[in-house]
């Protein structure tokens, strides 16, 4: 999908399954659902990333907010400038957002997000409340593991 066919639009994918999905350009929201070994790449989101019901993925973007539901080892490669919030996940792993494409600067700007601020490691799970003790669901990839160059 390119910039013209995405800007401000609500992208939704659901059902799929071996997948790569690459999304240039600013949508204003991107939900997917039922996502089983995918990897997908997305440009700048000005509002929310909802995620629910998706397994063995690799995320992509940076956003406003993200929200991960019932989705189990998956990995983000993630931008974003509130917390992430995951709920009723186990083994999903973040990273700092690090792909590239032509025009991305103008895009982050289209969608309001300031390139700077990045809070990819601050995630609130919500089925670990505890303080003291870092929650069992989530954690950081190893950037001896971490993907450096997504190439399609």
């Amino acid at each position: 999908m390119n910039q013209s066919q995405v800007k401000n639009q609500d992208i939704t994918l659901r059902d799929l399954q071996n997948c790569t999905v690459i999304i240039y350009g600013p949508p204003s929201a991107l939900h997917m659902n039922k996502l089983t070994r995918c990897t997908v790449l997305c440009g700048p989101v000005s509002g929310a990333v909802f995620i629910e019901d998706c397994a063995k993925c690799n995320f992509v973007f940076p956003c406003h907010q993200l929200r991960v539901h019932s989705t189990t080892d998956s990995k983000f490669y993630l931008h974003v400038t509130s917390r992430a919030i995951v709920e009723d996940c186990s083994n999903v792993g973040f990273a700092p957002f690090n792909w590239e494409y032509e025009n991305m600067q103008s895009d982050f700007k289209l969608a309001g997000l300031d390139p700077l601020e990045n809070n990819w490691s601050l995630v609130n799970d919500f089925n670990w409340l505890k303080t003291d003790e870092p929650s069992p669901n989530w954690f950081i990839i190893r950037e001896d593991q971490r993907v450096h160059k997504w190439i399609m």
